[in-house]
């Protein structure tokens, strides 16, 4: 069954893909990560995204309005996905970090302060200034790409 995630995107942008749910065993959450959005927690190895990337704490209107914003579901919708799936089900806030390495995409969702879970995976391209995130299995059909621009000291 597709589901998909709705979650305000440390780059600058809201990042909409399908998910077919199951995290990889190997995914470890991130050690260290930056406390403002847009900021970097890690170098960039590969591609300008290549590392780790956290938000500020995104409440359940930040969620609410970017989701509707960029078409990817209803005010309800919205608001059921804030509270009964992401991080687990998220009562005041959500703290989202992304990891891009390797050509693998993970997102973590943390709720209200609890341990970060994973949201997603998917694998990753860079062409350009565009981002590529492709699912897998029965959701390889789902590609979803974003311009992007990272700001700040290299």
């Amino acid at each position: 069954m597709r589901r998909c995630i709705v979650a305000c995107a440390v780059l600058a942008s809201v990042c909409v893909a399908c998910s077919s749910g199951e995290p990889s065993p190997k995914a470890s959450p991130p050690e260290k990560a930056a406390s403002s959005i847009a900021s970097p927690a890690s170098e960039a190895v590969g591609t300008p995204v290549d590392g780790s990337w956290r938000s500020e704490k995104l409440s359940e209107e930040t969620i609410v309005a970017a989701a509707v914003t960029v078409g990817g579901a209803s005010d309800k919708q919205a608001h059921a996905f804030f509270s009964q799936n992401l991080g687990g089900g998220a009562e005041r806030f959500v703290v989202i970090t992304l990891q891009f390495q390797d050509g693998q995409f993970t997102q973590w969702e943390a709720a209200d302060g609890a341990t970060p879970i994973v949201g997603n995976q998917e694998t990753y391209e860079v062409r350009g200034d565009v981002l590529e995130l492709r699912g897998s299995g029965e959701e390889a059909d789902c590609v979803a790409r974003f311009d992007y621009k990272v700001q700040g000291p290299a």
